[in-house]
């Protein structure tokens, strides 16, 4: 569904298929609300379908320095919030760096320490730490996940899957085609708030859309309910 029969479809479900001034948005106006909507949704998506909003890239270090800039060193301009740092050597396992809050960071770090990093964390606003001190220059020897900013839908029409690939109604391929209703629904509850009714009914379809996407998407392997597997009869395999 491309943005502009995502607004068609919103204009249905407000019962309202004229724009302002003789409705209540101009579709301007609607498209800001659209991509408020979609930022939204992958902040409630991210905590349960990981798989199908999180990107990944790889981490190398330099000897004796400790902090990294997300944008300047780690490259990356789409970041809104860090999944996990994880070890990407061949043959191990990809184990997974502790993350420190403030208050650990002063109770674990050793100030000048180097070796091998055991824990992340954030040390300001875009740049995180990695404690001990890295102790040697390493290519890509941690792999990092995050979650990205979704980026603005700037056309109703058209899709280029080399600017639009990371937002939800796109995202290139059909992934989260599920999540269009949802977008829906949270820019009604925008609307509601504008017309100054009661959303109550709006807050209902809400919670069902985000119980049926949820139900779907979080079967990462189908709609069928295989159930969890014993990684010790995995590794038996």
């Amino acid at each position: 569904m491309k943005r502009g029969e995502l607004k068609s479809y919103i204009r249905i479900l407000a019962d309202e298929l004229t724009e302002a001034p003789e409705g209540l948005f101009y579709n301007i106006e609607l498209d800001i609300l659209i991509n408020v909507s979609q930022q939204n949704v992958a902040i409630a998506l991210a905590p349960y379908i990981p798989w199908a909003i999180t990107k990944a890239f790889l981490i190398s270090t330099t000897a004796l320095k400790r902090e990294y800039s997300i944008e300047t060193d780690l490259l990356l301009t789409d970041f809104f919030m860090m999944q996990g740092i994880f070890h990407n050597e061949a043959g191990n396992q990809p184990k997974e760096l502790i993350f420190l809050e403030p208050d650990q960071v002063i109770q674990y770090r050793i100030i000048g320490k180097t070796g091998e990093p055991k824990a992340w964390s954030w040390e300001s606003a875009g740049v995180i730490a990695l404690d001990p001190t890295p102790a040697a220059t390493t290519a890509s020897k941690y792999k990092g996940v995050y979650v990205p900013l979704f980026k603005d839908l700037n056309n109703d029409d058209t899709q280029d899957p080399a600017t639009d690939k990371y937002t939800i109604p796109f995202n290139g391929s059909s992934i989260l085609t599920p999540t269009h209703p949802l977008i829906a629904a949270d820019v009604l509850k925008q609307w509601a708030i504008r017309a100054g009714g009661e959303a109550g009914d709006i807050d209902s379809m809400y919670s069902r859309t985000l119980e049926s996407v949820l139900f779907t998407m979080t079967q990462a392997q189908g709609i069928t309910h295989r159930g969890r597997p014993n990684i010790t009869e995995i590794i038996k395999t």
